[in-house]
């Protein structure tokens, strides 16, 4: 099997023994597959050295368990693809999504993994073009791999069992066997490497088509402590991003991650309830992924939320801010690399990111139910560390008048994909050292709750007059 493929049929098979209890008899695949999806991961990082905490997040995003990690690592320094450094973090080696399906393969090829095993893959491999019949497939496997009657059975039933395979009954008992992944045609999103953008969030949008048909109007992405405005929906689906395979998954304790699909009023909407983060170990690709599904749902305005330092003087923990632009100079832009022709183009005006119609709207939504809106600039920062009172300093001395972790990647990419932007800052705290207080997330949660019902007015007012 050409060393590629392999290493795709280890990645696959892996994403199915996630769910599995016992995983003994395929333990091999398990271990090299998870190694692929660390290193796919990796590869998608821009950055070549990375230190515990960002190798711990990467190791969470790819599903791996604290006491694996160190297993993988050991076993990437063996094949000279990491290097470990000093307090947990790693040098990367020169990985590349086009490199990492043969690093996979060669990982399992030097486990000198059994015969069941390599059966397994050749098993998936056999039916990826054409299905085939049972009797032909069990005599192939049973020969090339030296595996006994009852190992050829017990093989077939776990493959069946886990998912590795699929088939039909015939009428006279027995099976035809095929891949219902259409492994070949689908191509290989389902590992996460070397295909294109656009081809994996056709990917995910199918997954979530399957579940429901709702075309959403408006977008809304719930910040830090704002996840109670679902109450306000009037429910058609929910889907948790957990749900949908090889989807990034919110990490965050706050962000509950999920979909949410129905009404305000008359008026469809889908929320973001919670949101990715830069900070988790995703790349800037990923951190964006559910604000293009959102469009790709049929979304064509988006309404961001999140909590914010203040930097303005004259901002005090409790105001909202309209967003009335943004600075994101500190953060990768999500639009670095192959343009998604299908979604825009490939360089975006961004004169007018915040819509002018739309923070005139919350203006006058503010006025009418006698809120005190303020109006400023944003400025996202990577986290998930705070900022330091000589950053905070050189952002004012920029423009910014909030800073948080979130939105203004989202905003430039709604943007790109034509998609009608507003946001607002809950100002949760005031940033480093215009108080001389330390910061503290307890205070987030606090502050965001406290002005939920506020915001709440806010944000449901707008979508109706949408």
């Amino acid at each position: 099997m050409e060393k590629r493929t392999e290493g795709a049929w280890l990645i696959h098979h892996t994403k199915k023994l996630f769910d599995v209890r016992d995983t003994q008899d395929f333990e091999d695949i398990e271990l090299a597959g998870k190694c692929g999806i660390f290193l796919s991961n990796l590869a998608a990082d821009e950055n070549t050295d990375l230190n515990k905490d960002k190798v711990d997040a990467i190791a969470k995003a790819s599903s791996i368990k604290k006491t694996e990690i160190e297993t993988i690592k050991n076993k990437l320094v063996e094949a000279h693809l990491i290097d470990v450094v000093k307090n947990g973090g790693i040098s990367v080696l020169g990985i590349t999504t086009s490199t990492v399906l043969s690093h996979t393969a060669n990982i399992f090829d030097s486990s000198n993994s059994n015969n069941y095993q390599k059966a397994a893959l050749e098993l998936s491999e056999r039916i990826s073009d054409l299905p085939k019949p049972e009797k032909e497939l069990k005599e192939y496997i049973s020969d090339e791999y030296k595996l006994t009657s009852r190992d050829t059975v017990d093989l077939f039933s776990q493959c069946e069992e886990i998912g590795f395979i699929d088939y039909e009954n015939l009428d006279n008992d027995s099976k035809f066997y095929f891949n219902g992944n259409l492994f070949r045609k689908e191509n290989i999103q389902k590992t996460n490497v070397e295909t294109s953008a656009y081809n994996k969030l056709n990917f995910y949008l199918r997954q979530i088509r399957s579940k429901t048909d709702f075309i959403p109007e408006t977008a809304i992405v719930l910040g830090s402590g704002l996840g109670n405005f679902s109450d306000k929906v009037k429910k058609v689906c929910i889907i948790n991003y957990s749900d949908i395979e090889d989807f990034p998954i919110s990490t965050n304790k706050m962000h509950a991650g999920r979909f949410i699909f129905g009404y305000i009023e008359s008026k469809p909407v889908v929320l973001m309830d919670g949101r990715i983060h830069y900070y988790e170990g995703y790349s800037m690709e990923q951190v964006v992924t559910p604000i293009r599904i959102m469009k790709m749902l049929g979304a064509k305005n988006l309404i961001l939320t999140n909590a914010a330092g203040g930097i303005d003087s004259d901002f005090k923990p409790g105001d909202l801010m309209v967003i009335t632009d943004q600075i994101t100079s500190f953060v990768p832009s999500p639009l670095v690399g192959p343009n998604i022709e299908e979604l825009g183009t490939r360089f975006p005006d961004m004169t007018h990111v915040y819509a002018s119609d739309l923070i005139n709207n919350l203006e006058s939504i503010g006025k009418k139910y006698n809120l005190n809106l303020k109006k400023g600039v944003y400025l996202q920062t990577t986290g998930p560390n705070y900022e330091t009172p000589s950053e905070i300093r050189a952002y004012k001395i920029l423009g910014a008048n909030a800073v948080g972790m979130s939105t203004a990647c989202e905003a430039m990419v709604a943007v790109h994909c034509g998609m009608k932007v507003c946001g607002i800052s809950c100002i949760t705290n005031m940033a480093a050292g215009i108080t001389g207080q330390p910061l503290d997330d307890k205070e987030v949660v606090e502050v965001a709750a406290n002005v939920a019902d506020k915001l709440e007015t806010i944000l449901y007012n707008l979508v109706i007059e949408m």
